[in-house]
């Protein structure tokens, strides 16, 4: 009998606590190497741009063996400019994760997407209203978060209105195609 399905029937050959410490370190092991790939990237992009620094310059500011002039130059460059960058994007990054990782929970389906509650559409019509609108980023960043927000309510009043005797997501994922069409055609006027 194999170990994948003495784990699965749970026989007596190999106890399920065991099968679970294996899990877990193992996935003790992919955190730890995707955490340290993230610390090697941003070191890296620490590094690169139009004024790209060698690794011995970057452990000098660090470490405080630059010159006066070259570590006021370089923390400048390091952390006034980079560095909130690419926190920024880690951090969004991070947060696009967990938005498609619930998406992909809450339908149970890995291929779920923000289209399926009509995000999507309600975020490009608020962002393309911002534009026409007037030329301030914020009003354009507010309108596409307020109209993402609203094809959700879309979709969800429309599930909500239909409840009765009928599956819930399935009329979840119907009001989402509702949204997005009603979005994706005020989009097209």
């Amino acid at each position: 009998m194999s170990l994948c399905v003495q784990l699965a029937t749970g026989s007596p050959g190999v106890s399920s606590a065991t099968g679970s410490r294996m899990t877990a370190s193992r996935k003790a092991w992919v955190l730890t190497g995707f955490g340290t790939m993230l610390l090697a990237l941003v070191i890296i992009a620490l590094g690169i741009g139009r004024y790209g620094v060698g690794l011995n310059e970057f452990f000098s500011l660090i470490f405080g063996r630059a010159s006066r002039a070259d570590a006021e130059c370089w923390n400048n460059i390091f952390f006034h400019l980079r560095l909130p960058r690419i926190i920024a994007a880690v951090l969004i990054g991070a947060s696009l994760a967990v938005a498609g990782a619930s998406y992909q929970a809450m339908f149970a389906n890995p291929l779920a997407s923000p289209n399926l509650c009509g995000v999507q559409a309600g975020a490009c019509f608020g962002a393309a209203l911002g534009m026409t609108l007037g030329s301030s980023w914020l009003l354009v960043q507010f309108l596409t978060f307020v109209f993402g927000f609203a094809a959700v309510g879309v979709a969800v009043g429309m599930a909500s209105l239909f409840r009765r005797g009928s599956d819930p997501m399935l009329l979840l994922i119907l009001g989402g195609v509702i949204a997005a069409a009603l979005f994706s055609a005020l989009l097209a006027i």
